[in-house]
Parts: C-alpha cells; structure tokens; sequence
C-alpha cells in the first residue's frame, strides 16, 4: 500500500501536470487556426472523443468525487479540445463551401 507522503506527492504532481497541460494545447490551437488546407491533418474524431472524454471526467468530478479542483482541471482541457475540434470542423466546412474542394478531394470529418 502506497504510504500518505507518497500519495500526496503523487497527488500534487497530477494537478501540476494536469494544470500546466493546458497551456500545451497553445500551439496546437495555433497550428489549426492557420491551417489553409481545411485543416486536413486534424482528426475531429479523435479531438472529439478526448473532448468527450474530458467532459466525463469533469463531470465524474463534480457528481462523483465532488472534488472542484479536479473539475477545474478538466474543465480547462475540455475548454481546449472543444477549440481545436471546433475550429477543425469550421475550417474543414469553410473549405468545402469556399471552393477550395476543387484543389483536393473532399475528405470526411474524420
């Protein structure tokens, strides 16, 4: 059994990473919004299931273990994989309504 210096430990550096990892969505917010090709090397489905997957932690956190820091955390990484799927979504649209298919077959949402 894992000793209570060591599980606080492990406990602060989880909200550490965790907190710090939505900064790391930056770039990858970035890349999207200039991507001129409909942003074709995004996989909506995969930024859409780690969005899902953050709402039902942030909610696992609220109702379950009703611990707010945990669904502050979460709140931000859903906050961030809801703009990188969005916006993936609305350039992938953008392109196919603007003309820009002519240049490349269309491609799924996926």
């Amino acid at each position: 059994m894992i000793d209570s210096a060591a599980a606080e430990w492990v406990g602060w550096l989880y909200v550490a990473t965790n907190s710090i990892r939505v900064f790391f969505y930056a770039p990858q917010i970035r890349a999207v919004l200039k991507a001129e090709d409909g942003a074709r090397a995004v996989s909506i489905v995969t930024w859409g299931f780690w969005t899902f997957a953050h709402l039902t932690a942030m909610l696992y956190g609220w109702f379950v273990i009703h611990d707010s820091a945990f669904c502050a955390i979460f709140a931000g990484n859903l906050a961030c994989t809801t703009a990188v799927t969005l916006i993936a979504i609305r350039k992938r649209l953008d392109r196919r309504t603007s003309g820009g298919c002519a240049q490349a077959p269309a491609t799924s949402l996926a």
